[in-house]
């Protein structure tokens, strides 16, 4: 087992291959992250209706609170608002598309998976009522057979 390394050895660099060299920071600090910018003016459509209700959230609060704003920002934003309003009415409605999409096809599921074990315990029935008649005309047969041979 190899002894203790030194201080000395500890604080030393280890060698890097030329090809890392620019991987590796060594004494200055590494560069920052750059934050990404969210255009929310040229944004596309989002189904979120919780972002839709804090736009709309927003807006109003900042339509009633701030009355002395100038004429064009006004008009800005109730148009903002006017179109939050009517995103969110389509992804309330798509919501609400998608929740009976998925009923129906729930009912549609369960409707087949009952039909196929409905068949499955129809053939059953069914077998098993051969096989029952198939024992009883034999039984029967064999009755017959023994009460006329005698």
């Amino acid at each position: 087992m190899p002894g203790k390394r030194k201080f000395s050895d500890l604080n030393a660099q280890p060698a890097v291959h030329e090809s890392r060299r620019v991987q590796v920071y060594g004494d200055k600090p590494k560069p920052a992250k750059k934050a990404k910018k969210i255009d929310f003016e040229n944004r596309t459509p989002t189904s979120a209706v919780n972002d839709l209700k804090k736009h709309i959230r927003d807006l109003r609060r900042k339509l009633i609170r701030l009355q002395d704003l100038p004429a064009d920002v006004r008009a800005e934003n109730e148009r903002a608002l006017a179109a939050y309003e009517q995103e969110l009415a389509l992804a309330e409605q798509k919501k609400v598309r998608d929740a009976c999409i998925k009923r129906w096809h729930m009912v549609r599921f369960f409707g087949e998976l009952e039909k196929f074990w409905l068949v499955i315990w129809l053939n059953l029935c069914a077998n098993w009522s051969e096989s029952r008649e198939t024992k009883s005309n034999k039984a029967s047969e064999e009755i017959q057979e023994a009460t006329f041979s005698s």
